[in-house]
């Protein structure tokens, strides 16, 4: 078989096409840090007040059916941290958590939803008996050095952002490059 009977090769020589540039903007740094700003967020523990919507509430609770009163499977848990209306408990659980205060413990005689994944659960009539061991708040910690040298591998602000800066440029020229292979293939 004579390949030049099948194949006809385009213009490949002289091929042109347009690099993008591979800079780096201050929004490009400034979206990096708010990335490292936004996933440590300092924890504040309220004492003077019961719990709001928006808390983190840490707790222990246990559930059970309301007929039997026997605890059912995966109801029950110490310490667990819960964000009041992030929507992760049934409905009523969080709600039925508002306005109660640190150190309190309050039943909550709730209702599964009749088509909850867990068919023995589906539709039951619950008491979760649960107790409020610490109230908290998330709040968005400040851009420091310490900030910086507890969560990176860099001590100063200024180390870590030109550290930033040049992963970025790094990685806008690897994108370029491999943009301009795709565009000289297809050309």
């Amino acid at each position: 078989i004579n390949p030049e009977e099948y194949v006809t090769l385009g213009e490949y020589k002289g091929v042109t096409v347009e690099v993008p540039p591979a800079s780096v903007t201050d929004e490009d740094v400034d979206a990096y840090i708010n990335q490292l700003i936004e996933s440590n967020p300092a924890k504040i523990e309220i004492t003077d007040r019961p719990i709001q919507n928006g808390d983190i509430a840490n707790i222990d609770y246990e559930g059970k059916y309301a007929d039997t009163g026997v605890a059912f499977d995966g109801g029950t848990a110490q310490g667990f941290d819960l964000e009041i209306g992030s929507g992760m408990f049934i409905h009523g659980f969080e709600d039925g958590l508002v306005g109660v205060k640190l150190g309190d413990t309050v039943d909550l005689d709730l209702t599964f939803p009749e088509d909850y994944s867990t068919e023995d659960l589906a539709g039951k009539d619950v008491t979760f008996d649960v107790t409020i061991n610490s109230i908290s708040v998330d709040k968005k910690p400040e851009y420091t050095d310490k900030l910086v040298k507890d969560n990176t591998d860099y001590d100063t602000i200024k180390a870590y952002e030109a550290s930033i800066k040049e992963e970025l440029e790094e990685k806008n020229k690897q994108n370029a490059e491999q943009q301009a292979e795709s565009d000289i293939f297809e050309k």
